[in-house]
């Protein structure tokens, strides 16, 4: 008879107690002297030969692996979300963020002109349904008279109010109103308007310019 105990690294082994129906016998290893368990043996009269069948290996259920699709689809579908939240959050803080810098560009624009020639105006490209300040007046061409812009280097000292953002393009509404407290002061309310999904948002200042500066 022999044993096949290559996972057990012995050389020489002999079987204690083995039977065909028992689930459990022991070798005895010659080296040291000891009992080693060996989960299932299986006697074969045609070879006389014993073989061991391990018997803690198991495959998956399909329940278990249904349930592991499961919580992997939910982890997918929550990171899909995350990334997606991302990506719309990053896009309205470019918009906000070009708005400001549009409501600075025109300040800047509106203090460096004479305090005769600033008027009420602006520029708005955005003729949706509700757009704050919509004027069809107010074109970027020399055609918006309260530019006074005789050539278009006139009007491309203003800012574009279309700007590229990301991967397309957003028409913003640039309007100031102005007011004379006194005859040597302008009070400039200047509003940048935009839409974003659907929601319009605006951003405001307020600057003064006096006659002498």
């Amino acid at each position: 008879m022999s044993v096949l105990g290559k996972g057990f690294g012995m050389q020489r082994a002999q079987v204690a107690q083995y039977s065909r129906k028992e689930s459990r016998q022991y070798v005895v290893d010659s080296r040291k002297g000891e009992s080693v368990s060996l989960s299932t043996i299986y006697y074969l009269p045609s070879t006389n030969s014993v073989y061991r069948l391990p018997s803690t290996h198991k495959g998956f259920s399909l329940v278990e692996m249904m349930i592991a699709l499961f919580i992997l689809t939910v982890a997918v579908l929550g990171l899909l979300e995350l990334t997606i939240t991302s990506i719309r959050t990053n896009l309205q803080n470019d918009m906000r963020n070009t708005s400001i810098r549009l409501t600075s560009q025109t300040a800047e624009i509106l203090l460096a002109q004479p305090i005769d020639s600033v008027a009420t105006c602006g520029l708005t490209p955005d003729s949706s349904t509700g757009a704050m300040n919509y004027n069809s007046s107010y074109t970027y061409t020399t055609a918006n008279a309260c530019l006074y812009a005789s050539a278009d280097t006139d009007v491309k000292k203003y800012p574009n109010p279309s700007q590229a953002i990301r991967s397309g393009t957003v028409n913003y509404n640039i309007y100031w109103s102005v007011l004379s407290p006194t005859n040597d002061i302008r009070q400039i309310t200047i509003t940048v308007s935009y839409f974003y999904r659907g929601q319009q948002y605006s951003n405001t200042a307020v600057i003064y310019k006096h006659r002498a500066v």
